[in-house]
């Protein structure tokens, strides 16, 4: 929030010092059930709602370790990938119809001991101030992502508790009656949707112009305007045939025009009465379908370069300029596959939804050709182009696309043959005309009333956000001075959280437990994954994939991808390390998961066996849909020198354990505790350190909280002997 000045009683404090912030766990997808507890996953959750539309469930008997996760009725939800979307923050409350349900990776859950305060913040998350909070925060272009620390960080400004939960009333009787209003304006919306519809389907039925009809009598009927058009596109067959024949020199041979192959009948019988002057026809037999041509590596270049329309280009009654891209076209091809004015471009391929959304070209990209990613119709002689694009959006509303499109994996894909044999409600000429004039002209009325709708909406919002600055000012409800000030409450949790945090255990002198196989064996794929995504993308050659870099890797994927390695690192001089490194090494050679050679100076360096292959399987199988953010870590870490790891790794773990010992974060106290670590680490500079902090947030490198804290050494460990390396013991 802005830092002006607050009422008397009143304080500021950061988010994550007031609410209670967990982030959830990477469930793997492999052991998702039927039924059971469902996941509440970023995809679950609107802006001020969640919905539970195919939702994925976990089940009731695995929920073990899991009961943390848990949510409540009441719990504040956030969205930590794309958390923005056109319709607002993609921010809202449990309710109980949507217990039980377990928290997942990359979404947020934000409580607190006072309902009342919860209440308050989940009033304050919906401004202004923590949008933009968020905006600055977010990192990643293609899918962007704001961290725990990065909400945790948002300062607000926090009442007397009493103070509140006046304003919790007051705010819930205004915005009551604002959503009410909200909501008739959707309402509104979704009618004149319905309408839009509902006009298209009048006009090609016939209904639109009734009266019309009533009125003109047509000059030629749709029949015998389709049969004078099956008769011209014959003598137009005729006509390129004897051109063919005289460029070649030949003469026509006997019963050459037997040769034409007229259009199959269309069958009616189970289509619906048009009016009389009316007739169905096949769309093949009204205007001309073509697919368009494949994309290929081999037309990435040469010398007649063209632009393209593929599916993306082409929306509902709208053509996308903003992204067109060229192939090779050559003059034969340019001929087939060019556009002109007026041409009907259809999605071959999409959702099966928008299968079929068709636009006009209408010259946006001069001297433009398609590709196979939608299909071409170019009206007949007789049929308005403009009554042709109505009847296809017609089609796409009433779900007659759908109906003949063929699905394979998500993709629905239109078809030209099967389009070119579909039903065409074909009007005379001069009533297509008519149609596509009433048309119009209720559209621009739909048109004007839905830009009124979203005005309304718009200060609807404005409003919204003048009665939360309003709130958040002091300025909604009058301070009581008698109030118990909020610095007091803020002192009462911070209290209750200390004494929420479990005493250290004493260190137990017993052996450390034997490592489960399961686990080495999950170990092993990770270290051969790793070693095959990072071979060969060194950029020097003396910093091939090292012990230091390797076990850098390993704690950054453990704690901040979350990866059940089950490592225990412990702060040695180089950064994070855990000695089961060893042994795993020892386990790798022996069992040609990888191997290991001794470096010249110091140290190993990890390359492939003859069972790497085998354990990138198991390892893939593992990570799941954590591979794309690991195959990003490996590489940044790929191209990293030994120093540069130790730094990112040691920063990180810093940075992580300030945050798990619930002490203050800031860039000081992440340098402090750096320098701490070990008395080498003053050969990092602190402009290194900020440089490297900068570097983490912008990749989204960001810690909370997450995983087991560093262990401080207590003695130092003698390297283990090379035999034990190699040994399995």
């Amino acid at each position: 929030m802005s830092h002006e000045a607050i009422p008397n009683g009143w304080c500021r404090a950061r988010l994550d010092d007031v609410c209670q912030l967990d982030v959830g766990f990477a469930f793997k997808s492999k052991e998702f059930a039927k039924d059971g507890i469902r996941l509440l996953r970023g995809d679950n959750i609107e802006p001020g709602a969640l919905r539970w539309k195919n939702a994925r469930f976990w089940p009731q008997s695995k929920l073990g370790e899991h009961q943390g996760l848990l949510l409540n009725e009441g719990d504040i939800i956030l969205a930590m990938d794309r958390p923005i979307i056109s319709s607002g923050l993609k921010l809202a409350r449990v309710r109980p119809d949507d217990l039980p349900c377990l928290l997942v990776q990359r979404v947020a859950r934000l409580k607190s001991s006072e309902p009342t305060l919860t209440s308050f913040v989940y009033c304050i998350l919906q401004s202004q101030e923590f949008l933009a909070h968020l905006f600055r925060g977010q990192t990643g272009t293609q899918l962007p992502h704001i961290s725990g620390a990065g909400i945790g960080s948002f300062c607000l400004p926090i009442p007397p508790l009493a103070e509140q939960s006046r304003i919790n009333e007051r705010i819930d009787e205004l915005l009551s009656e604002l959503d009410a209003g909200v909501a008739a304006l959707k309402r509104v919306q979704a009618n004149l949707r319905r309408y839009r519809a509902s006009v298209l389907k009048a006009a090609v039925e016939g209904k639109l112009t009734e009266e019309w009809r009533a009125k003109h009598s047509p000059k030629e009927t749709g029949e015998e305007l389709l049969k004078r058009t099956l008769e011209e596109r014959r003598q137009e067959w005729e006509s390129d045939q004897l051109a063919d024949y005289e460029a070649k020199g030949k003469e026509p041979p006997k019963n050459w025009q037997a040769r034409y192959k007229e259009p199959d009948a269309l069958d009616t019988s189970e289509l619906p009465e048009l009016p009389d002057s009316w007739c169905w026809a096949r769309i093949s037999q009204v205007g001309h379908v073509q697919l368009g041509r494949q994309r290929s590596p081999k037309h990435h270049t040469g010398t007649h370069m063209r632009p393209y329309l593929r599916v993306a280009n082409v929306f509902e009654d709208r053509i996308d300029i903003s992204d067109v891209m060229e192939m090779n076209f050559t003059p034969a091809e340019f001929e087939n596959y060019a556009l002109r004015y007026g041409d009907i471009l259809l999605n071959e391929g999409q959702s099966h939804e928008l299968v079929g959304r068709p636009a006009m070209y209408r010259d946006e990209v001069p001297g433009c050709c398609f590709t196979n990613t939608l299909v071409r119709f170019r009206v007949a002689d007789g049929l308005d182009r403009d009554f042709a694009l109505r009847v296809f959006l017609a089609y796409l509303k009433n779900g007659r696309f759908q109906k003949i499109a063929s699905i394979t994996v998500n993709i629905a894909h239109l078809g030209a043959g099967r389009f070119a044999e579909l039903e065409f409600p074909l009007p005379p000429e001069e009533e297509q005309a008519e149609i596509v004039r009433i048309v119009d002209e209720l559209y621009t009325q739909i048109d004007a009333a839905e830009l009124a709708v979203k005005h309304g909406m718009k200060r609807a919002a404005r409003l919204r956000q003048s009665i939360l600055k309003d709130a958040f000012e002091g300025k909604l409800v009058a301070q009581d001075p008698a109030d118990e000030p909020a610095s007091e409450l803020l002192a009462r949790i911070k209290a209750e959280r200390r004494a929420a945090v479990p005493k250290a255990k004493k260190k137990s002198t017993q052996r450390t437990p034997r490592v489960p196989k399961k686990v080495t064996q999950r170990r092993g794929a990770i270290v051969a994954y790793t070693i095959a995504q990072t071979n060969g993308k060194a950029t020097r050659k003396s910093e091939a994939l090292g012990r230091t870099k390797l076990v850098k890797a390993l704690y950054i994927a453990q704690t901040h991808e979350e990866l059940d390695l089950q490592f225990r690192f412990q702060r040695y001089a180089a950064g994070p390390f855990d000695e089961a490194l060893y042994k795993l090494e020892g386990t790798g050679n022996k069992n040609d998961w990888f191997t290991t050679k001794e470096r010249d100076n110091f140290g190993v360096t990890y390359h492939p066996a003859d069972n790497t292959d085998a354990m990138c399987e198991e390892a893939t199988e593992f990570l799941g849909d954590r591979k794309d953010s690991i195959d990003r870590l490996l590489n940044h870490i790929a191209k990293m020198d030994m120093k540069q790891a130790e730094l990112f790794a040691t920063t990180y773990a810093a940075w992580n354990d300030l945050l798990i010992d619930g002490r203050k974060v800031t860039e000081a106290s992440i340098i402090e505790d750096f320098y701490d670590w070990d008395e080498s680490k003053k050969k990092f500079k602190k402009p290194e350190i900020k440089k490297q902090l900068k570097w983490m947030r912008s990749e989204g490198y960001v810690p909370t909280g997450k995983g087991e804290r560093t262990e401080t050494r207590t003695k130092d460990t003698k390297l283990p002997s090379k035999k034990r390396r190699r040994s399995n013991a």
